[in-house]
């Protein structure tokens, strides 16, 4: 495999790895399974360090271009086609405005101190402010 990259572009090197060798996947002239050089071979090649060309091949990992196995050479990994939606989806309409229950003390309005017989009223409960204190969280 011959990969050249452009001495005048003052980019990462890296980038230009990535952008290259996806390049090469994606219009078949590297083949599903084929190795790649390792990070040694590859860097002498080019004429860059190991390291560099290892985050280039992790970030093509990342991206679903490569396998790679401890000990192995990378292999260009097999990728199916990409399946759309055949409509968009969705998301039902949610009654927020019917569902938002704004505690009276937010509003500034009294809280009813009287419950009704069963009901258990948790608008009282709140953390305690010397846990959060909130004056130097506003500063």
């Amino acid at each position: 495999m011959l990969l050249q990259l452009e001495r005048e572009d003052h980019g990462p090197k890296g980038r230009q790895i990535v952008q290259r060798l996806s390049t090469l996947i994606r219009e078949g002239h590297l083949k599903p399974g084929q190795c790649l050089p390792s990070t040694r071979r590859l860097g002498e090649q080019l004429g860059l360090h190991r390291s560099t060309i290892a985050s280039a091949y992790q970030e093509l990992w990342a991206l679903g271009w490569l396998e790679l196995h401890p000990g192995a050479l990378p292999r260009v990994r097999m990728r199916g086609g990409v399946v759309l939606p055949v409509a968009p989806i969705q998301a039902p309409e949610f009654a927020w405005a019917e569902r938002l229950v704004i505690p009276p003390k937010v509003l500034g309005l009294p809280v009813r101190s009287k419950q009704t017989l069963g009901m258990i009223s948790f608008i009282n409960l709140g953390m305690d402010h010397r846990l959060m204190p909130l004056d130097p969280c506003a500063r």
